[in-house]
């Protein structure tokens, strides 16, 4: 069996770390309180966790091991690799883009793949600034356009559902220039 561990001391606002501890220990002990076998963890009463408890309990089932759980696990983002000059940014999944330029350069960015997904384009060594055009606009201005014109600038964009279509939007811009071309 697995053993989940459970740091709610983790969680700096208490009102926050009292709901998730609630919900945690209902949810895998009974709303009654803890119900252990015995054997792999002591009894415990709900009276019994204190704001700062560490909580473990036992997964009892043969499906889940350490070296599933391992093999299966996947990072919540990849690597995108910058497409150089002229060049489409892919945007299959969540990801991280470093830009580099050698010149004035130009980049497309397509339609999100899916609502959630989030893509950060960040200039990692720049000599002239990147335009990037995306269709469609990243804002309910209009925009279509981002200019990155310093190493470090960043703008963060979640895919999100305009009736039928997908978007970006903006989630954190620090330096890049947005406009709108038409």
């Amino acid at each position: 069996m697995a053993a989940i561990t459970i740091n709610f001391a983790a969680l700096r606002n208490p009102t926050l770390r009292n709901w998730v501890e609630k919900e945690f220990r209902d949810k895998l002990f009974g709303a009654s309180g803890h119900t252990h076998d015995g054997v792999n963890s002591p009894a415990l009463g709900a009276s019994a966790l204190s704001a700062n408890a560490v909580e473990t309990a036992k997964i009892k089932d043969a499906n889940v091991t350490a070296a599933k759980l391992s093999a299966d696990a996947q990072p919540l983002t990849v690597a995108i690799a910058d497409p150089g000059a002229s060049g489409a940014i892919p945007i299959t999944k969540t990801g991280t883009c470093l830009l580099t330029s050698a010149a004035a350069e130009t980049r497309t960015l397509a339609a999100p793949t899916y609502a959630g997904q989030v893509l950060t384009l960040a200039c990692k060594a720049y000599v002239g600034d990147i335009v990037i055009t995306a269709t469609p606009a990243i804002n309910q201005t209009g925009n279509n356009t981002i200019t990155i014109g310093a190493a470090g600038d960043i703008i963060e964009l979640v895919g999100i559902e305009v009736g039928a279509a997908k978007a970006w939007r903006v989630v954190v811009n620090d330096g890049c220039t947005l406009t709108t071309v038409a």
